[in-house]
């Protein structure tokens, strides 16, 4: 199987296999923009992390705000209305990566490995 960036390579070929969401240029507040239009329909984390993320990085008594997105990002499902189901990525920008796509280009890049 291929690296990740031949993953999000394939993915990237995908129609809505890759959506940016919340722009780096929001710094260490990304992680609580991103929340706060799509805190309802993440499941699989802990209502405590996505609370602590929501009150932001400023809050004196907020020390676990990195942690807590640490959590949500590697953990969260946000289900579309349409019942499609994507993960979080970040790398500067917040991205959601189709979960079904994203099995898609591990299973292409398996495919190409075995062809090999």
């Amino acid at each position: 199987m291929g690296d990740f960036d031949e993953i999000m390579e394939k993915m990237a070929q995908i129609p809505d296999g890759i959506v940016i969401m919340t722009d780096s240029h929001h710094g260490v507040y990304a992680p609580q923009v991103f929340l706060q239009s799509l805190a309802a329909t993440i499941s699989e984390v802990n209502q405590r992390d996505i609370d602590t993320v929501l009150k932001g990085p400023d809050d004196v008594e907020n020390e676990w705000y990195w942690e807590a997105w640490d959590n949500i990002e590697q953990n969260a499902v946000i289900t579309t209305t349409q019942g499609e189901k994507y993960m979080i990525y970040q790398d500067g920008d917040i991205f959601l990566l189709k979960v079904a796509a994203y099995e898609q280009a591990i299973k292409e890049l398996e495919e190409d490995d075995e062809s090999e």
